[in-house]
């Protein structure tokens, strides 16, 4: 379990989870994760690298997976040779999900409460 080391009061963060249909050119969000901050940021790696965090989250990724440096870099690797293939193609996004499992009426939503 990760997040443990920050205790039981830190907060969470949301992060969503994309389908990518390459040949068709559609990103489909297909649900939502909490996440610790540090785990956070392993998803967002090209992010924590601009910001300065690069090491610092490597080895919360290798940590929490039980990886050495190697397979963590190959794993990081590939993800950029994915990312780069991907940045250049005019995406199609379908944000059903938000539609089909989220509410989208506040003021229902608060009358449960």
């Amino acid at each position: 379990m990760t997040g443990l080391e920050q205790g039981f009061k830190h907060k969470v963060e949301c992060h969503e989870i994309w389908e990518f249909d390459d040949q068709n050119r559609t990103q489909t969000l297909t649900g939502f994760v909490s996440l610790c901050p540090m785990c956070h940021k392993v998803k967002h790696f090209g992010l924590a690298q601009l910001n300065g965090e690069e090491e610092m989250v490597l080895k919360h990724m290798m940590k929490v997976n039980d990886m050495r440096l190697m397979e963590a870099n190959e794993i990081i690797i590939q993800a950029f040779v994915v990312w780069k293939g991907r940045s250049d193609i005019q995406w199609s996004v379908n944000i059903d999900y938000i539609d089909t499992y989220l509410i989208d009426d506040f003021n229902t939503f608060m009358k449960k409460f």
